[in-house]
């Protein structure tokens, strides 16, 4: 076996099983097992510990979605755009909500992330650094350019922040479905049911914030 596919395949391995348990859940020798190794000491070889594997999963997924994001608004800013909050949500969806054809990983990774962040926050971040974040910080960019002018920032920020949570959950949650075999589930199976979700994180927003958000005493006023 080449070095590259067992280094391969202990990334899927891993990857798969953070997903289903935790980082703090699976333990290195579970790991190489799962990734039908025999020299327990392969782990080590690749990636020298456990926290430099999961720095590298972090990363290769992110180089493909932060890739997806900048060849879009690229192609948006090549004609002027983005113009609409809908078109900037949808490169931030449609770059977390991808089909896991092309790679098995592809049905663990926001569920493996949303574990990692649970807990290893500060993992994540130091592997994604600003390198790897060009994409969604443009998009973010294009979101606050277009949003209502007449909601305060620090509330568009806000909203922004619950919006990446939600996307990622939903993602998550998608992936749920489909490693279970569930693809036939009613929420992913609903007609245009990525459009409403779209329309749900456009609405988030814009809607005008309510009398209490703009209060003095309120936590958004602070």
């Amino acid at each position: 076996m080449a070095q590259s596919d067992a280094k391969l395949k202990i990334k899927q391995a891993a990857q798969s099983l953070f997903a289903e348990r935790g980082i703090d859940g699976v333990t290195v020798r579970e790991i190489v097992k799962a990734a039908d190794q025999r020299n327990m000491a392969s782990l080590h070889y690749y990636f020298s510990n456990k926290e430099n594997l999961i720095k590298e999963l972090v990363v290769d997924a992110a180089r493909l979605m932060d890739g997806r994001r900048n060849v879009a608004i690229d192609k948006a800013e090549q004609t002027g755009g983005p113009t609409e909050l809908r078109e900037v949500v949808r490169v931030i969806v449609d770059s977390m909500l991808v089909e896991p054809d092309d790679d098995p990983r592809n049905i663990s990774y926001m569920r493996f992330v949303t574990k990692l962040l649970s807990g290893y926050r500060w993992l994540f971040e130091e592997a994604i650094g600003a390198e790897w974040n060009t994409g969604y910080q443009r998009c973010l960019e294009h979101l606050r350019r277009l949003a209502p002018s007449e909601i305060p920032m620090e509330i568009i920020n806000q909203r922004l922040l619950y919006m990446s949570i939600t996307v990622m959950n939903v993602a998550a949650a998608r992936e749920e479905s489909i490693a279970t075999a569930d693809r036939n589930h009613p929420y992913w199976n609903a007609p245009q049911w990525r459009e409403n979700l779209i329309d749900s994180l456009v609405g988030l927003i814009i809607v005008p914030p309510s009398t209490e958000t703009l209060s003095p005493g309120s936590a958004a006023a602070e």
